[in-house]
């Protein structure tokens, strides 16, 4: 007989920590009977049948100080009456401070579950990089580090986040270092077999860049564009495009046209499939101010894609290693990544479009990712 499980997380509606969680969600449900908690019944992605859904249908955030202290207060109470009647091993949680919210509950109890905490955002990037004022983050890391010293089990989505933990946050508990994945499945080199949604100036374009990232100030799409400008000349047959939505979008589109680049970068929307662009497209760049991983970028390797990016955060080092992979340029040096693009684009012969897919699924291979966190969960319920 299985072991039942709760896993629990804010949302399965976002980018990262959610797509990723989706992604594992199959594994889970074959070792274990699943209940999937939510705080707020909002779902983008598909969840297996045997995977029991239970949506607290809570706000776990917006309003003041005094309201999302009284939101947080909710979802503890809710979380911890809702874990004492589930007959449950053992309870996975997903993202820092709701993290710190399931530890909350789980010490309320008499006989608290076993608690694995997965961590993939709060890193020294995402602090440094942070508009939030310096009160809440001081507020935060001593949560969090306080959570963690309390859980069972740590999941860090990188070495360079479990060193903050450790270092910064003072985290004693043993961390696991578990990468993202990338589903070698979907990103491959397969060209894809209908073409019909792709943008017809991609489709058009002889050299094709390509950037799969929100419009906003993290993504740093400015400094893209403009590292495209001192490059455009030397590549005169390459094309920009940046797929993905955001607050920052009529901002980017003046900034294109008074770089009078309306006719070499185009902001294509949101698209279901970015995966049929990455396979089609000649060089893949990302120009963001911090990344707590980059799913992006192995997903890039995995279609074939070398690639160009900013120095992130430690992590990208992480996912970079190796010759003929791509290139990591400095943060605000506008001149060394239009160098860079220029090199790949003119000499993209040198990447081999077999080894970049072999290097993602040799080192993050999202099945054997999956498998990890299972292990780690069996490990911890069986203690």
């Amino acid at each position: 007989m299985k072991k039942k499980i709760c896993i629990t997380i804010p949302s399965l509606h976002g980018a990262g920590c959610e797509r990723m969680l989706s992604e594992v969600l199959p594994f889970y449900a074959d070792a274990f009977d699943v209940d999937l908690v939510l705080v707020e019944n909002k779902i983008s992605y598909a969840v297996p049948k045997a995977v029991n859904i239970i949506p607290l249908d809570l706000p776990i955030a917006g309003g003041g100080l005094l309201k999302n202290a009284a939101n947080a207060i909710k979802v503890i109470i809710r979380l911890r009456k809702m874990t004492m009647s589930g007959g449950y091993a053992a309870v996975v949680s997903y993202l820092d401070f709701y993290n710190v919210m399931v530890c909350v509950a789980n010490s309320f109890r008499r006989n608290k579950l076993k608690h694995i905490a997965v961590e993939q955002t709060t890193d020294h990037e995402f602090f440094a990089n942070s508009q939030m004022a310096r009160w809440k983050q001081v507020i935060i890391k001593r949560a969090v580090g306080w959570a963690y010293n309390r859980a069972d089990r740590v999941i860090a989505v990188s070495e360079n986040l479990k060193n903050f933990l450790v270092g910064e946050l003072g985290v004693k508990r043993e961390i696991t270092v578990i990468h993202n994945g990338v589903d070698t499945d979907k990103f491959d080199l397969e060209p894809p077999q209908d073409a019909s949604h792709i943008d017809e100036q991609f489709m058009a374009a002889s050299s094709r860049l390509l950037c799969l990232s929100r419009l906003d100030h993290q993504k740093n799409i400015f400094f893209l564009v403009e590292s495209f400008a001192v490059a455009a000349d030397k590549i005169p047959d390459a094309r920009l495009f940046i797929l993905g939505t955001g607050p920052m979008q009529q901002a980017i589109e003046e900034r294109i046209k008074l770089l009078n680049l309306d006719d070499r970068v185009f902001l294509l929307g949101f698209s279901k499939k970015p995966e049929d662009y990455l396979k089609l497209c000649d060089v893949f760049v990302l120009a963001s101010r911090y990344e707590s991983f980059g799913n992006v970028v192995i997903e890039a390797l995995a279609c074939g894609a070398p690639v160009v990016t900013t120095n992130y955060g430690a992590v990208v080092n992480e996912i970079l290693q190796g010759d003929g992979l791509g290139m990591i340029i400095e943060q605000g040096d506008v001149n060394g990544y239009a160098a860079a693009m220029i090199d790949i684009t003119n000499n993209r012969d040198r990447y081999d479009r077999n080894a970049l897919n072999e290097h993602a699924r040799t080192h993050f291979n999202a099945a054997d990712k999956a498998r990890k966190y299972v292990a780690t969960a069996s490990e911890a319920s069986a203690d």
